[in-house]
């Protein structure tokens, strides 16, 4: 007898429990903001008092997530396509659909994502699962790359003019390689590409806290916010949670409560939270509307390809399961 089923089921009860944890994570980290009265009086006061234009900013800044992953993914999904083909606008919307799809227990968006790549791409299982391997070591390699630029720029002098560069230089460095690569026809300038967007989707990480804090009337430093994108990444290769639900926010809460200096550490980690689920409000706020046009969009593109005959998919271990990354 297979041990299929039974290897699935384990899978399935994992990714509850997961799902479980992280929204209980999430209800603790309201909790714990709600509790701190003067932080959430403080915090009200410097959002009323924030010019339009920044909460515009916050609320557009995760549309540059989803166009920059987007692009990461098209560029390796085509690396092992195997003669397949997902254009520009197919790849957005299976990561719009999925973005919002992954809120829900058991992961159904990244899974359906699979799914979809072999009933319309033709792409094999296998090369999908493997694309969301190499974008979860991308993951890795971003988190350890905001971390070095944190220590360069804490290591630069109070007001260094060429601070900035340390930002940019890791992103020009990736567009000059797949410029180069495309021009000569290489074999690493899907890789490239990849890098180049997932640089930028960092980029857009970092503003998005920097714009998040200040909305709180507690700006960061450059290096404080490079911290704390590389905590965001980090959050999204915890196992069986989507979208980072509840670990994100704590993740960066307890980073600001290291920070605390003068204030008490339990008020810092509330401004932390704060700050996330500020984040995590802005990103559902996007995520709904083009989650749910994006579902519609992919769901008349299999009704048009008619009747499944078969996927290859979900009758035995679910092939996505090393498959840390939510996009």
């Amino acid at each position: 007898m297979s041990e299929h089923p039974a290897q699935s089921g384990r899978w399935d009860r994992r990714r509850a429990i997961g799902y479980a944890v992280g929204v209980m994570l999430l209800a603790a980290a309201v909790w714990a903001v709600a509790s701190q009265r003067s932080a959430v009086a403080a915090s009200l006061d410097a959002v009323r008092a924030a010019p339009a234009w920044m909460v515009v900013v916050v609320l557009l800044l995760p549309m540059g997530n989803w166009l920059a992953a987007s692009a990461s993914l098209r560029a390796l999904t085509l690396r092992r396509a195997r003669g397949g083909h997902v254009g520009r606008g197919e790849m957005l919307a299976l990561v719009g659909s999925a973005w919002l799809l992954n809120y829900l227990p058991m992961r159904p968006g990244m899974i359906g994502r699979i799914a979809y790549h072999k009933r319309i791409n033709g792409i094999a299982v296998r090369d999908s699962v493997l694309v969301l391997v190499e974008a979860n070591a991308m993951t890795a390699g971003a988190v350890g790359l905001m971390l070095a630029i944190a220590l360069a720029l804490r290591a630069a002098p109070a007001g260094a003019s060429w601070a900035w560069l340390v930002l940019v230089l890791p992103g020009a460095a990736f567009a000059g390689a797949w410029a180069a690569g495309a021009a000569r026809g290489t074999v690493w300038t899907a890789w490239a590409a990849a890098a180049t967007a997932r640089y930028a989707d960092l980029m857009v990480w970092l503003a998005r806290y920097a714009c998040a804090f200040a909305l709180l009337g507690r700006p960061l430093t450059v290096e404080g916010a490079a911290v704390l994108a590389a905590v965001s990444q980090a959050a999204f290769l915890v196992p069986f949670v989507g979208n980072g639900l509840g670990v994100r926010e704590w993740g960066i809460g307890l980073v600001a409560a290291s920070w605390a200096g003068a204030d008490s550490a339990r008020e810092a980690a509330a401004f932390g939270l704060a700050a996330d689920l500020l984040n995590r409000a802005a990103e559902v706020a996007v995520s709904v509307p083009v989650g749910i046009a994006c579902t519609a969009w992919l769901g008349r593109r299999l009704a048009r390809a008619g009747p499944d005959t078969g996927s290859g998919f979900g009758d035995g271990v679910d092939p996505a399961d090393d498959a840390r990354r939510t996009e």
